[in-house]
């Protein structure tokens, strides 16, 4: 700026800026701590509603796991139980086995086994089962 704008423009005294300026003062509200509760409860009522879902989330984790737990408890009991079923099938179905439960029911071994011709209607070979 040159010096013939400085002074075309009067500059005040900061006296003189006090007195043109209106005095802040404060204002009390009328509704100042009746504003602030119901935000209050709004964010207690979140956080209560956050909390509860929160345990019933943990609960039912909690649940789930134990059936799981469960569930594979008895997956490995029927397993093992399927396992000694299929041990005694295989003892069971044996020759062996398979000779003595004949036996006891009074069976007896075959004989050879033999052809019937047709045309005279005789066994050619063969034998009779042994008593």
């Amino acid at each position: 700026m040159t010096s013939a704008a400085v002074k075309t423009h009067p500059v005040q005294s900061p006296r003189e800026e006090a007195l043109t300026r209106p005095r802040l003062r404060v204002i009390e509200s009328q509704n100042g701590p009746r504003a602030a509760f119901p935000v209050l409860i709004v964010i207690a009522v979140v956080l209560l509603s956050v909390l509860a879902v929160n345990l019933f989330i943990t609960t039912q984790m909690a649940q789930t796991a134990y059936k799981i737990r469960d569930s594979r408890a008895e997956l490995v009991q029927l397993t093992e139980q399927t396992q000694t079923l299929q041990q005694q099938l295989q003892v069971a179905s044996s020759p062996s086995a398979l000779r003595e439960a004949a036996s006891e029911q009074g069976m007896v071994p075959a004989g050879q086994t033999g052809f019937i011709q047709l045309s005279t209607g005789k066994v050619d070979g063969g034998s009779p089962a042994a008593r």
